[in-house]
């Protein structure tokens, strides 16, 4: 899945997926293995349709209320954001800058959106990605994390 743990994304609506790819025998949008159903319209219906993922499995919530459904890149329009909010665009989907987000002006036939700033309108846009570095630390030959190291152990690292 494209989206991660934390993320915030909007939705698509029921009939922009028919649109995008047709219906199964059931009425369903066709969004593969996961059917976008009715209950999960209505539900979404009269809100913003932006939920945070809570985790890469099945488990998503909606403000407080919480769905446990799985969505589907397919089923998903992009990321979700806040006026003011500072994000990554980008008109390649390689080179990046930090600018603050101000609304959505269109969407795009072929599934893609684009977002509208004070310093112009991009193709692709993200959220800000924190640089995570992840370190295996060993005692004894087993992987530790740094919480189970005794402090007077760390400042032994730092100070080698």
């Amino acid at each position: 899945m494209k989206y991660k743990k934390g993320d915030r994304v909007v939705i698509k609506p029921w009939a922009m997926m028919v649109e995008q790819y047709g219906v199964c025998g059931s009425g369903e949008p066709k969004t593969g293995e996961t059917m976008f159903l009715e209950s999960m319209e209505n539900n979404l219906a009269g809100t913003d349709r932006t939920v945070k993922i809570q985790s890469n499995s099945d488990v998503y919530y909606h403000g407080t209320e919480k769905f446990d459904w799985k969505f589907t890149d397919k089923m998903i329009l992009g990321y979700a954001f806040e006026w003011g909010e500072e994000i990554e665009v980008s008109d390649d989907g390689k080179n990046w800058k930090k600018v603050k987000f101000t609304a959505y002006t269109c969407r795009l036939p072929d599934d893609c959106f684009f977002v509208s700033t004070a310093y112009g309108t991009y193709r692709y846009a993200r959220p800000i990605r924190k640089t995570v570095i992840e370190i295996d630390v060993k005692v004894n030959g087993e992987i530790v994390s740094l919480s189970d190291i005794s402090e007077a152990t760390l400042l032994k690292i730092r100070n080698s």
